[in-house]
C-alpha cells in the first residue's frame, strides 16, 4: 500500500484526472508497474524505526524484511556478516531471494535448537549463500529447510535435527518442482532422510530436483523405543513421489542407525527409496563410505535401498558402503521388493561389504530389475551379488563381475583399475572394460563420471568411467 500512496504523490495531478475519468480501475491501471527493490538485514539493524532500504536503515530481522518486500515482483533481501538466532521460524510465501551478502561462510541463521529454521514456499522464492544451522523440530517435518516450493541455492545446511517420527533432517521437500542446488548438506538428522527428505503425502505430484550437492555424515535414526518408523535414508529418504533426480552429488558416509530399536529394521545408509516411485533418476553421483549399523534386524543398502519401481541409477561410483550386524542385506545396492523394474547402468560397484547376503547388489524375489554396461568387482570376501531367483541372472548385460552369468557378454577378468586401493575406479589400458559395453539409445552426447563424452571410440565401456586413450604428439617443421 505505501507504495502505490508514492505513486500517487510522483504522479500528482494526472492521478486526479485518472480518478474522476476511468473510475477506480482506470486510476489503477495508470499507476507504472512495481520495481524489484533491494532489502537490507543487519544484526546492528533495527526492525522499528528503520525502513529497510539501505544498510544505514537496515532491519534487524530476516523476517521483517520479508514481511516488507513485495508480493508480486522478486526483491532481494541482503543478509549481512553475522549470527542470525530465532525464535520462530521464517516463513516465505513471496517471489523474494534471500541472499548472504559475503556468501554462506560468513551470515548464519541459527534455529537455536528450539525451532526450524526456514519454510519456502513461493515457485520463485529463492535462499541463496546462507549457513542454516541448529534447527530443530518434533512436530513438523524438516528442521533446516521446509521447501514446498522454491529454491535453496549454495547454501551450507549444518547440525538440523527432527525427532520422533518426522523426516527431513536438513531440508524436507514436499511441493512440486522444488530444487535443491550446489548445496553442501551435512551434519543433519532425522528419523527418514537425515540429510533430504521427499515427501508429498501421497499427492504423488512432486518433481523434485537435487543437483550438485556434497550430502555428507547426516544420519537417520530413532533413538526412542516405542515409536513406530524405522530409520531409513541416512542422506536421501524419499517416499511418494512422482519424479525425482538427482545428478552430480556426492552422497558419503551417512548412517542408518538403529541404536535402542532392537525391534526394528535399518535401512539405506545412504539413500532410501521407499515404495510408489515413478522415475527416479541417480547420475553421475559418488555414493561412498555409507553404513547401515546398530540394530538387530538390518534389512540393508549400505548405498541404495531401492524398495519401489522404475529407479535408475547411472554413471554412479557406489563404493566402500557397509551394513553391519545379524541379517544384514545388499552392501551396495539392495532391490528390496520381489517385483521390481529397476535399472542401473554405466555403474562402478566396489569394495561394498554386507554380513550375509549380496555384497554388491542383492536382488529379491523375481522382479525386472537389469543392470548394464556395470563393473560389479571386489564387493567383501564373499559373492557380489544375491539372486532371490536363478532367473535374475539374466537381467545383467555387459557387466564385469567374478560371478559369471546372463546371455550377454559378461566377462569375469579383472577389471583393471588404475589403483583400486586408493579408490581410483578408471580403467588401465588393457582392461577388458574397455570398448566391450554395448551402446544404450540415453548415451548420445552424455558424459561418463568425469565429464568425458561417452562412446568416444564406437563402443562404450563398462563402469562408470570412459577410457581415454593417450595422445599423440605431433611435431611440423
Amino acid at each position: 500500500m505505501a507504495r502505490i500512496v508514492d505513486k500517487i504523490k510522483a504522479t500528482g495531478f494526472l492521478c486526479k484526472i485518472a480518478w474522476f475519468s476511468c473510475g477506480l480501475a482506470c486510476f489503477l491501471a495508470a499507476v507504472p508497474p512495481g520495481k524489484a527493490a533491494p532489502w537490507y538485514v543487519a544484526t546492528n539493524g533495527a526492525d522499528s524505526g528503520h525502513d529497510g532500504q539501505s544498510w544505514a536503515q537496515a532491519f534487524l530481522t530476516i523476517s521483517n524484511a520479508v514481511t516488507n518486500a513485495s508480493s508480486v515482483v522478486v526483491d532481494t533481501i541482503w543478509v549481512s556478516n553475522g549470527v542470525y538466532t530465532l525464535n520462530a521460524k521464517i516463513t516465505v510465501t513471496k517471489p523474494v531471494t534471500i541472499r548472504g551478502v559475503n556468501g554462506w561462510t560468513n551470515t548464519v541463521v541459527n534455529g537455536n535448537g528450539s525451532v526450524p529454521c526456514f519454510q519456502i514456499n513461493h515457485t520463485s522464492a529463492v535462499l541463496r549463500a546462507l549457513t542454516v544451522s541448529n534447527g530443530f523440530s518434533k512436530t513438523e517435518n524438516g528442521a533446516g529447510v521446509q521447501l514446498a516450493k522454491g529454491t535453496v541455492d549454495d547454501c551450507l545446511i549444518i547440525g538440523n535435527t527432527v525427532v520422533s517420527n518426522k523426516i527431513g533432517g536438513g531440508v524436507f521437500m514436499s511441493g512440486n518442482l522444488t530444487v535443491v542446488t550446489n548445496c553442501r548438506i551435512y551434519m543433519n538428522s532425522a528419523a527418514r532422510g537425515g540429510g533430504v527428505a521427499v515427501d508429498d503425502n501421497w499427492t504423488k505430484t512432486i518433481s523434485a530436483f537435487i543437483d550438485n550437492c556434497d550430502i555428507s555424515s547426516n544420519r537417520a535414526e530413532i533413538p526412542v523405543t516405542g515409536t513406530t518408523s524405522e530409520p531409513d535414508g541416512g542422506g536421501i529418504h524419499a517416499y511418494t513421489c512422482k519424479q525425482i533426480t538427482v545428478r552430480n552429488c556426492r552422497i558419503a558416509y551417512n548412517s542408518s542407525d538403529g541404536a535402542d530399536r532392537g525391534d526394528k529394521s535399518a535401512r539405506g545408509g545412504g539413500v532410501g527409496i521407499y515404495n510408489y516411485h515413478v522415475a527416479t533418476l541417480f547420475e553421475n553421483c559418488e555414493v561412498i563410505g555409507n553404513v547401515v549399523s546398530n540394530t538387530r534386524n538390518v534389512c540393508g543398502g549400505g548405498g541404495f535401498n531401492l524398495t519401489g519401481s522404475s529407479n535408475t541409477i547411472r554413471n554412479c561410483v557406489i563404493s566402500g558402503n557397509r551394513c553391519l550386524l545379524a541379517a544384514a542385506w545388499g552392501g551396495g545396492i539392495l532391490f528390496g521388493n520381489a517385483d521390481l523394474t529397476n535399472l542401473v547402468e554405466s555403474c562402478t560397484v566396489v569394495g561394498n561389504y554386507t554380513t550375509l547376503y549380496g555384497n554388491g547388489i542383492y536382488m529379491y524375489g523375481k522382479g525386472a530389475d537389469e543392470v548394464w554396461n556395470s563393473v560389479v568387482y571386489s564387493n567383501g570376501s564373499g559373492a557380489n551379488w544375491y539372486f532371490g531367483n536363478a532367473a535374475r541372472t539374466n537381467n545383467v548385460h555387459f557387466t564385469c563381475t567374478l560371478d559369471r552369468m546372463g546371455p550377454d557378454s559378461n566377462t569375469t577378468n579383472n577389471p583393471k583399475f588404475i589403483n583400486y586401493a586408493a579408490g581410483d575406479y578408471r580403467l588401465q589400458s588393457g582392461s577388458p572394460c574397455v570398448n566391450t559395453g554395448t551402446n544404450r539409445p540415453w548415451m548420445q552426447g552424455v558424459p561418463d563420471r568425469d565429464g568425458r563424452i561417452r562412446v568416444r571410440y564406437g563402443t562404450v565401456d563398462m563402469g562408470a568411467y570412459e577410457f581415454v586413450y593417450d595422445g599423440t604428439l605431433y611435431m611440423f617443421h
